[in-house]
């Protein structure tokens, strides 16, 4: 207990610095700007601020391109505009949270469901946390205070996060660790899946020759490989050629990724417990989309499960990418999905990510109907379809006419797996750092 108070303190001291070019929300109900004023009075009088009892969840969307990722800075020296940035000012100027309580996240026991990075989207997320809703009173014919919050809370956020729904908690509720499962679903552009490298000289011939023989004899070995650093394979010249998409052989390539792994090729190097790269999916599928009239079809890459690591599914993404390119062996990713092994992996774009929604099964086994509903995605699917609809697919298609795509499949030519990777030595001593490494993409 002592030690979480400690955690954020710390926080308050460095502080969650929101910078005065944030906009705060000017709150327009009057009951909700006397309560305020009369917190702020026992605050100046030294008397102990109301810390609510009962906990909710909230339910939103949001679309990652305008923000900085989903979590505030702490200590940062430029503020910069966060998704839990803009939700916490919106719940201090509706009185749900109180201006001192703000990076007091410890007493409020703010949850979330998800992490995302910059860039990356969600169509569905969730947020527990003890929040005040006296000030929503039940007194309207249509709305509960659940729904005068949700509709109060669409009214100040930005255009680009929605709320959909307020529900009432278990007391013991944790959005992370409630959690059981994530979907989430990666766009990929047709045109890339029509592409085939060649390997049009005998250096490329033996070099992947040679590290395909290293990966099928060494499947099953305990010992650790790495890569013995030989310099950049950087401008090698590329040859590719057109082919017809197979999605079939993507998903047959996908799915060795499902299962229990460990995962340690799959994020930036760090030093951390054996167990804490290891994951579970549940389950990837493969599906052809159009995601507008007269637009150009992509194919969606849906992958189910437990958690994931910082980076994880975009560098799965891009291994998989390459065994289907040809840039790599066809068992390259089953090689990679051990914790002695270190292996180079590029990283695929963060525009075609997005969270799709979390599951929260073991919960909804603990929870009280009514009082406390369960959390069930279909109670809010078509408000989620209709942000996916209105905002994601089209910041992604919009991403699709850019050159980032281009540059992606370019620098993976340049810098195919079987080159970064043909240094691997069995027995290899330590884990090689590729942080800052301009083979990282």
């Amino acid at each position: 207990m002592g030690r979480g108070k400690h955690k954020y303190r710390e926080s308050t001291k460095y502080g969650y610095d929101l910078g005065p070019s944030r906009k705060k929300i000017a709150i327009e109900t009057s009951s909700t700007t006397e309560n305020a004023s009369d917190d702020a009075g026992a605050e100046e009088s030294g008397l102990r601020i109301h810390v609510p009892k009962t906990k909710y969840a909230i339910a939103f969307g949001y679309l990652g391109s305008n923000y900085h990722g989903y979590q505030m800075q702490c200590g940062s020296n430029t503020p910069v505009e966060t998704i839990e940035g803009r939700l916490m000012d919106a719940l201090v100027a509706v009185g749900c949270i109180h201006e001192s309580h703000r990076n007091l996240l410890g007493k409020l026991q703010l949850s979330k469901a998800s992490r995302t990075d910059k860039g990356v989207h969600a169509a569905c997320t969730y947020v527990g946390g003890r929040f005040e809703l006296s000030n929503f009173s039940d007194g309207e014919p249509s709305l509960s205070r659940e729904e005068a919050l949700a509709a109060k809370l669409n009214e100040l956020l930005p255009k680009d996060i929605r709320c959909y729904r307020v529900l009432r908690v278990t007391r013991g509720f944790c959005a992370r660790s409630m959690c059981s499962k994530r979907t989430y679903e990666y766009m990929i552009p047709r045109s890339l899946l029509t592409k085939k490298y060649i390997l049009d000289d005998d250096f490329k011939r033996e070099k992947f020759k040679e590290l395909t023989e290293i990966i099928e004899s060494n499947m099953a070995s305990k010992e650790p490989i790495s890569v013995t650093r030989q310099g950049t394979s950087d401008g090698y010249n590329a040859s590719l050629e057109e082919r017809e998409m197979d999605l079939e052989l993507l998903q047959e390539i996908l799915k060795d990724y499902s299962g229990s792994h460990d995962f340690r090729n799959f994020t930036p190097r760090q030093k951390t417990a054996e167990n804490t790269t290891q994951r579970f999916i549940h389950e990837i599928k493969v599906e052809k989309r159009c995601m507008s009239e007269g637009a150009e079809e992509v194919v969606s890459i849906v992958i189910t499960g437990q958690s994931f690591l910082y980076n994880q599914i975009r560098k799965m993404i891009s291994l998989a990418y390459e065994v289907y390119l040809g840039t790599a062996p066809r068992n390259s990713v089953k090689f990679a999905l051990h914790k002695k092994r270190s292996l180079q992996t590029a990283i695929a774009p963060a525009e075609g990510l997005f969270l799709h929604h979390p599951y929260f099964e073991a919960y909804n086994k603990r929870c009280n109907p009514p009082q406390t509903p369960m959390i069930d995605f279909e109670d809010i699917q078509a408000m989620v379809e209709d942000f996916k609809i209105r905002q994601i697919y089209p910041t992604i298609l919009k991403s699709f006419d850019s050159d980032i795509w281009d540059i992606w499949l370019s620098r993976i030519a340049r810098n195919p797996f079987y080159l970064e990777n043909h240094g691997l030595s069995v027995s290899g001593e330590g884990i090689y750092d590729n942080d800052g490494e301009g083979t990282t993409l």
